[in-house]
């Protein structure tokens, strides 16, 4: 049995063999565990203390990161949500918009029809003659600044009524009679309300009369030939056979007359419209706000 010197000897050398290379020790006190339950557990413990925090500390940040993320992308998109209305938003709001546009057009249809039965009454057997410069002018404001489309159907509108009541005298043939010609010379005004329409876009808005009766004599012209020879009932000449116009006719016949009376109706729709512009200026300089009392209008630098 070894003595307690040379345990001591041997665990802890002294002298040249103190520094030899290779030297090992002996003993449990400088022997490393290698291996058991032990070691295993010494191990696993070192590894859940020195790596258990790293681990869980890598795992969490992307995971913190990545709600934040979300989170953020969620206020931004909330914004977004909230102020683009959806399918359902705007269905209803483009529904009123078609509503509000075909009440608009069916109170100006209204008024074009009225105004085509305006133009009857100017005809015999009523013969009141100035109604039929009101007629011109009424049809040349219901088509100013519309699109050719919007002031064919406006002539449309106009006509059918004027002619439904200008030959009801056919009614003794037949209604259905009566509504298809008056259909068919309907048809010619709804061409003149789209060249209304356009010529009312025209840069020279003080031509715009003289257009409105180049207008109305081309489309006597043309009701006149087409179709099957042409009808020339209810031409503006017609109804203004005992009227300051009547004596146009020694020079131009018809036609001179006819371009008297739409000429007239045409001045007079532009009239009305100046002095509807006037009018509205006029409303918009009250509205405006006036300075306070003592002020002094600011000079541009």
């Amino acid at each position: 049995m070894p003595s307690g010197s040379d345990t001591t000897a041997e665990a802890a050398p002294t002298g040249p063999d103190a520094d030899r290379p290779g030297q090992r020790t002996t003993g449990s006190a400088a022997t490393p565990p290698t291996g058991g339950a032990e070691g295993g557990d010494a191990v696993e413990g070192r590894d859940a203390v020195e790596g258990g925090e790293p681990a869980a500390t890598v795992s969490a940040e992307p995971a913190a990161s990545g709600a934040a993320y979300a989170a953020s992308g969620a206020a931004s998109a909330e914004p977004g949500a909230a102020s683009a209305p959806s399918g359902g938003e705007r269905r209803p709001a483009r529904l009123r918009r078609l509503g509000l546009l075909a009440r608009r057009e069916a109170r100006r249809s209204a008024l074009a029809a009225v105004s085509g039965l305006t133009l009857g009454l100017a005809f015999p057997p009523f013969g009141v003659w100035p109604l039929s410069l009101v007629a011109v002018a009424a049809l040349a404001l219901l088509t100013h600044g519309r699109t050719a489309r919007q002031g064919a159907w406006t002539g449309f509108a106009f006509g059918l009524p004027f002619f439904l009541l200008l030959l009801k005298w056919l009614s003794v043939v037949g209604w259905d009679a009566v509504v298809g010609l008056s259909v068919i010379e309907a048809a010619f005004l709804a061409l003149m309300g789209a060249g209304l329409a356009l010529v009312s876009r025209l840069p020279v808005p003080a031509l715009w009369p003289l257009w409105t009766a180049c207008l109305w004599v081309a489309e006597e012209w043309a009701r006149d030939r087409v179709p099957f020879g042409g009808f020339p009932w209810g031409r503006l000449a017609f109804a203004n056979t005992g009227s300051p116009y009547t004596p146009l006719a020694a020079l131009g016949g018809a036609p001179l007359v006819t371009f008297g009376v739409a000429l007239t109706g045409g001045a007079l729709a532009g009239t009305a419209l100046a002095l509807w512009r006037l009018r509205g200026a006029g409303a918009s300089r009250r509205a405006a706000p006036c300075p306070p009392p003592g002020s002094r209008p600011s000079r541009p630098p």
